[in-house]
């Protein structure tokens, strides 16, 4: 691996520790971890090379800040685009790019595809997604929602049918 993806790898990894997020490292992965810190000494970073970054739209935001903040220090280029978790699995898999962001842990068939292609990886969660469901200091009678509520809403056969809160619990405002 080198210098360029370290230091980009050290950056996710110290923004992992600021946000509290827990960093799991493989045991097979042990290894590619040990070799990163040797990469990352002073002799070992003196590449220009470009960092290309694909995958998910919910990572993006983190990925771009720290991309901004490593291009200013570094003079690297680095690229993130939006392909999705699994479009993002695919390039990556595929040699395409360096990092893969992704809003969910790579599958058996992604991690044979990077087998094939004899492209390790290590991964290194930094956020979990969580859904905040807040009430209208206004509203007066949604008292509380249920997990199968909140499903009825916004399950895809929903879209265009769902469309006031008495089609969720009879009875309710409409709104």
């Amino acid at each position: 691996m080198n210098a360029k993806l370290v230091k980009f790898a050290l950056a996710l990894g110290a923004l992992a520790l600021t946000t509290s997020s827990t960093t799991r490292i493989d045991a097979l992965e042990t290894q590619e971890s040990q070799k990163l810190a040797q990469a990352n000494s002073p002799q070992a970073i003196a590449t220009t090379a470009d960092v290309r970054i694909d995958g998910s739209s919910t990572v993006y935001p983190i990925t771009q800040a720290i991309a901004k903040q490593f291009e200013s220090e570094q003079k690297n280029k680095v690229s993130v685009n939006i392909s999705g978790t699994s479009g993002g699995f695919e390039k990556f898999c595929a040699g395409q790019t360096d990092i893969s962001n992704a809003s969910r842990p790579i599958l058996k068939a992604e991690i044979e595809a990077c087998r094939k292609n004899s492209i390790r990886f290590i991964e290194l969660p930094i956020a979990f997604d969580a859904l905040t469901i807040v009430v209208h200091p206004q509203n007066n009678w949604a008292k509380d929602i249920t997990i199968a509520e909140l499903k009825k809403m916004w399950e895809p056969a929903a879209q265009g049918k769902i469309t006031s809160w008495n089609q969720v619990r009879a009875g309710q405002i409409v709104l």
